[in-house]
């Protein structure tokens, strides 16, 4: 079991961090998870669900959990910039079948904590990392995303579709994924 909580109370002043100087804030958010793995079975199977809570007003960029194989949000990264607004719930299974691969399957639903009810998203995620040394990673990721009614009564848009001539300005269709990443950690 696991959790963390991040606050950020009083008045902002910095206009870098705030959108207006003397701004209060009351901001909150928070993750909390529980965990199996069995230390000595064949292929090392674990499971894991949680759920990520992050308050309206709450400053994406302060947040200070972040494992990218861990909360990644897929396809709704566009929608949902970093988090702010937002409960997700998730799920994941997998197995270790050799120590340096890892395979799981992951499912996310997002939410809004203010604003129209119903899922904005359910997503699912198949992931294959590779940890071909201890400071090197390589994730591939086959993603599935439906987005719920909630999204267009949001109001919501994508605030990277400048970037493709082809992303739509509102959610609503299905869409499949295909992404690469790699990290370096030093």
């Amino acid at each position: 079991m696991s959790g963390e909580w991040a606050g950020e109370f009083g008045t902002g002043r910095n206009p870098y961090y705030v959108t207006t100087p003397g701004q209060r804030l009351s901001e909150q958010g928070w993750h909390a998870e529980l965990a199996w793995r069995p230390e000595n079975a064949r292929f090392q199977p674990f499971a894991e669900i949680g759920y990520v809570y992050y308050s309206e007003d709450f400053t994406p960029f302060a947040q200070g959990f972040s494992d990218w194989g861990k909360w990644y949000l897929g396809n709704q990264i566009d929608w949902i910039l970093f988090g702010t607004n937002s409960r997700i719930a998730r799920a994941e299974a997998g197995f270790w079948p050799h120590a340096q691969v890892k395979l799981r399957l992951q499912y996310f639903q997002t939410r809004l904590v203010s604003g129209p009810g119903g899922p904005l998203a359910n997503e699912w995620s198949l992931i294959a990392d590779w940890y071909p040394s201890e400071r090197v990673w390589c994730s591939a990721l086959l993603g599935y995303s439906d987005p719920g009614g909630a999204l267009v009564r949001s109001g919501l848009t994508n605030p990277f579709g400048y970037l493709n001539a082809g992303a739509v300005t509102m959610g609503g269709e299905t869409s499949v994924d295909l992404v690469f990443a790699a990290g370096l950690s030093y």
